[in-house]
Parts: C-alpha cells; structure tokens; sequence
C-alpha cells in the first residue's frame, strides 16, 4: 500500500527520491527539532519528511519549479484556509478573466488547453502573482501539479506522463488522434486536488524553501544537523526541458532561461 502522506501527492516529478527512504534517513540520523537540509531538493521530498517528524526542512534548487512545489507542502496550511483561498480567489478570477487575451499564448502552450480554461489559467497566474501567503504558495503548487496529466482532475489533455512533453509530439499525436481539450473549471480542479492533498492535514512543522544556487546558499554556516539529498542526475533528467509547461506558468516563456542556472552534464570533471 502507498504509506506517503498526502502532502507528497502535491505533483508527479520523475526522479524523486522516495518519501519512506527520506523518512528512514531523517529519523536515524536527526533528532526532533534539529534542521535537516537539502540543497537540491526537487519537489521537496527531504524536507517535506523532515518537518512531517517534528524537524525544521529546509529545501533550495536553482529551479523556480521545483522550489514553488517544495514551498506548497512544507509550508501548507489547513484544508480550510487554502480552500477558502481558492473560492476567494475565483471571484477574482472571473472578473479578470474577461480581459485575459489567449491569441498572445504560444500555440505550443495552448494546444494542451480548451481555449475557456487557458483564459481562466490566465487570469490565475496573473492573480496569484505577487501573493506571498503560505495559502496562495499552496495553490500555486497546487495548479502546477493539475497542470498537465491525465483524468478529470487535470487541467489539460490527456497527457500520461509525469513530465511536460515536447509540443512537437503532442502536436503530432492531437493532429494523428483528432484530440480535443475539454473545458475544465480551474477552481473546481483546485478544490478537489486540495482535498486529495490536504487529506492528511498540514505538516507539524513549518519549513522553508529558497530557490538559489546550492553553490551560494542563502543560510548562515552550521545550520543544519543534516544535508540529505540526492544530487542531479547527470545529463540523463532534462529538469527545465521536462517542466517546460510549468515554467511558462510561472512567467517563463521559455525554459533555457532556467536552464542555463541547472547542472546539466556529461562532463565528469565539470560535475
């Protein structure tokens, strides 16, 4: 059986560490109320168990992705708050909506989209830009996490992977399958993912993530008791290419731009 918390179900990202593994690491190396670290923390599997064992986690990753994830769990709040924030927010979105322009959107992104939801998706990114609540970083991890995949919860075309795949492709297989997107309300997704992931409750512990270079962390020396992370995958896991779909929806229209701050090789002296 699947004995994760909840919380771990926030997004599907390939080359995660597993929670039990993280979970046997932190209890056998740390003690209740020590700090555990991980500087390249992915969606945040390390710290996220940590502050589920009654320890401080810390998460950083050079990727905005990876960092708004980590953030969404690590300081989730209640069910209660986040799905007050998500009706709240829908008021607002239907007003801003009207003024949402898809014919600006690149044809790669909204070929994953009815045209309804990329205009409601829209008006969500602008709203929740700037928000700095632990609720609004939730959601935000939270519609990362329905952006793509496959069933009625998500927001896209049946899509059957845990990454965002190449629009070439999707192109292809829309143009060969006579594929069309179906209209998804984007707050009505939100609200029943919440419940998926906030089913176990909050974490004990409120943790922390920062997205920075894990060259130059942004942490006084000593911090924590324990680093634990598992370290990127050489050049076999292209994560900015991978989360290309989740980029743009944090403003990043093209994902080299990410790219270019991420470890990505095959040199072994430069890794």
């Amino acid at each position: 059986g699947d004995e994760r918390h909840s919380l771990h179900r926030v997004a599907s990202r390939i080359c995660t560490l597993p929670p039990r593994l993280a979970n046997h690491l932190v209890s056998h190396y740390t003690w209740p109320g020590a700090t555990v670290l991980d500087p390249f923390c992915g969606k945040g599997t390390v710290p996220l168990e940590a502050c589920l064992l009654g320890r401080r986690g810390i998460g950083v990753d050079a990727s905005p992705e990876a960092v708004t994830l980590t953030r969404a769990t690590v300081r989730a709040p209640s069910l209660r708050d986040v799905e007050e924030f998500i009706v709240s927010a829908a008021k607002e979105v239907q007003m801003a909506q009207r003024d949402q322009d898809i014919s600006t959107v690149s044809p790669d992104v909204s070929q994953f989209f009815h045209p309804e939801t990329l205009r409601e998706l829209l008006a969500w990114r602008q709203g929740l830009r700037g928000k700095r609540s632990d609720a609004a970083s939730c959601v935000q991890g939270l519609l990362l996490g329905i952006l793509h995949g496959k069933g009625s919860t998500f927001l896209s075309l049946r899509c059957s992977h845990a990454y965002s795949m190449s629009p070439t492709y999707v192109r292809e297989y829309v143009r060969t399958h006579d594929l069309k997107a179906d209209y998804r309300n984007v707050a009505q997704c939100l609200l029943r993912r919440a419940r998926q992931v906030l089913a176990d409750g909050p974490a004990p512990v409120r943790g922390r993530a920062w997205q920075a270079s894990a060259k130059r962390l942004p942490l006084p020396d000593r911090v924590a008791s324990l680093i634990l992370t598992s370290p990127p995958y050489f050049s076999v896991h292209r994560y900015a290419r991978d989360n290309w779909l989740r980029l743009w929806f944090l403003g990043f229209e093209d994902y080299r731009e990410v790219q270019r701050n991420l470890i990505q090789t095959a040199d072994v002296e430069r890794y």
